[in-house]
């Protein structure tokens, strides 16, 4: 995952001019014979900004912004349930604090512009929509991706060269700090492995003293 410690360094770059952590994972949602994949994406406070096409934006947890597309398609209207096939007790894996969602509003998203929604590695492969809900519906302490808008393209018109040649340096600045970061990642995970093992050592420690204690306890209650 990505930490916050990423972001702030992706923002000091000459390059760029802001960068933004973001949190997303695809669920799954219907019936077993009628499942369709959708991608959950935490709402941006500067980039990417959706467009409420019906409804208002989401504010709490259990509560979603739906894709205004799979909306229509599939008959979903402001104020309806939304369930999501995750057993959040028992998958330790998963990121979200509800299966459960009432939808607020619909929307339509610059990061979804085309028809495909794009792949993904569960149910048929194939993305059907895209749900926004409020960064506080996950539950975890790291990113998923992080975003940023680059020191002047905003300028020039994409996909031309200068446009290209803008966007290239800021590449090229981003990729010069991923090992460093990488590095970081990793030294830090270990640190948080050595402390659960410490923390479970000292348990059984004082699990191995109690039980002494209750053993010595028994064997003078014997000899009495």
């Amino acid at each position: 995952g990505l930490t916050q410690d990423d972001v702030d360094e992706l923002g000091r770059l000459s390059d760029i001019e802001y960068a933004e952590g973001s949190y997303l994972c695809d669920v799954l949602t219907g019936d077993e014979d009628n499942q369709k994949a959708l991608r959950f994406e935490s709402l941006s406070e500067n980039l990417n900004l959706v467009t409420v096409e019906e409804g208002c934006l989401p504010v709490k947890t259990g509560e979603c912004l739906m894709d205004y597309e799979y909306a229509r398609k599939f008959g979903y209207k402001v104020g309806d349930t939304l369930h999501i096939k995750e057993n959040l007790e028992e998958d330790e894996d998963a990121v979200l604090k509800t299966d459960t969602y009432t939808i607020t509003g619909t929307c339509s998203s610059p990061l979804y512009i085309a028809f495909s929604r794009g792949n993904t590695d569960i149910g048929n492969g194939e993305i059907s929509g895209f749900i926004y809900v409020p960064a506080d519906t996950f539950d975890t302490d790291y990113y998923m991706q992080i975003y940023m808008k680059v020191q002047g393209a905003g300028d020039t018109t994409a996909y031309l060269e200068g446009y290209d040649t803008i966007v290239a340096g800021a590449k090229a600045q981003v990729e010069s700090i991923e090992e460093e970061r990488c590095e970081a990642r990793y030294a830090e995970i270990q640190e948080e492995a050595r402390e659960k093992v410490e923390e479970a050592r000292q348990e059984l420690a004082d699990g191995r003293q109690e039980a002494d204690e209750k053993l010595a306890d028994a064997k003078q209650e014997l000899a009495d």
